[in-house]
């Protein structure tokens, strides 16, 4: 009966059943598997609790996000994410779309199409749940170009460098289309220069401005240094908004990490006193192979001629 119950589920995933088939025995159509699998599941969880000088104690739900992905005949493969996110401390949770895309590999090269994100900034490509500390650099926040609709190919020379370029609506995440027929073109070479070392170049062309900008990576046993350094340069002129950020940290065993970074992010054309320079110093505590991590950051920023203090404590759980 178990047999039986595995193949009719087997069958009913197929898109489409030679009629050969049909009417035969559990045993014949066993040997003939799905044409589509079943897709992987995933996600994660992270609970946050904030602590501000002025501000007070606030806990919120920071993200909330779910995951399927899975591969199709002809070279395909998909990816859905939705998100459960609270909109602030107090409001309600509501359930947005995060990646819809379809990809199609042929040996080194690679097409994607639909939502996803641009291929800007190392640390804007990393998925939250690994990078090293609770929040993004400023500068990354601000200048990265964040997740769009569009079409990206992308080229891989075996293990020494890729390259990616696409070209995107320009108008965001869930858009219902491209408003002005203006596109955002966005272009990233990594490449591995030692085993330890990577190093990539970015850049993104909207209608009215260029962002450009850098990031390395230098991964040595337990150390790790990250950097990255990006500007925006607006046709119309006036100083380039620019920013960087430094990061070291080291594991002083295996399920603990000590974590140090600065960042300083200028925006001129906003305003002259909109500089954004902070340090944070932190821990990353992990368990079951990384699957649950419990963090603490204290944050040092100052902003214009304000300086705050907050901390910054989560737990986060990836299944």
């Amino acid at each position: 009966m178990r047999s039986a119950s595995l193949t009719l589920l087997a069958v009913l995933l197929s898109p489409a059943l030679p009629s050969a088939l049909i009417g035969q025995s559990p045993d014949t159509l066993a040997a003939h598997p799905p044409l589509i699998a079943l897709p992987k599941l995933g996600g994660y969880l992270q609970v946050r609790e904030s602590w501000q000088r002025g501000a007070g104690v606030s806990a919120v739900l920071n993200r909330a996000r779910l995951s399927a992905e899975g591969s199709l005949p002809g070279h395909f493969a998909y990816r859905l994410m939705a998100e459960f996110a609270a909109t602030s401390s107090s409001g309600p949770s509501g359930v947005s779309l995060r990646d819809a895309y379809l990809t199609w590999t042929r040996s080194a090269l690679t097409v994607t199409a639909g939502q996803f994100k641009t291929p800007y900034s190392r640390e804007y490509l990393t998925s939250l749940t690994m990078i090293e500390t609770a929040d993004r650099s400023a500068v990354v926040d601000g200048l990265a170009t964040k997740r769009d609709i569009g079409l990206m190919a992308g080229y891989s020379f075996g293990t020494v460098a890729v390259l990616q370029a696409g070209l995107f609506n320009s108008e965001g995440q869930n858009s219902s289309g491209n408003r002005d027929s203006l596109l955002l073109g966005v272009g990233r070479l990594a490449m591995r220069v030692t085993p330890a070392l990577t190093v990539a170049a970015n850049t993104a062309r909207y209608a009215d401005s260029t962002r450009y900008g850098v990031d390395a990576s230098v991964e040595l046993g337990r150390l790790v240094f990250r950097g990255e350094y990006h500007g925006q340069h607006r046709d119309a002129g006036g100083a380039d908004d620019q920013g960087w950020f430094v990061l070291g940290a080291v594991r002083v065993a295996p399920w603990i990490q000590l974590v140090i970074r600065q960042e300083d992010f200028q925006r001129p054309a906003i305003a002259a006193t909109a500089r954004n320079r902070a340090t944070t110093l932190g821990s990353n505590f992990e368990f079951g192979a990384a699957r649950v991590r419990v963090l603490a950051n204290y944050v040092s920023r100052r902003i214009g001629g304000t300086r705050r203090g907050s901390l910054v404590t989560q737990a986060q759980v990836r299944f």
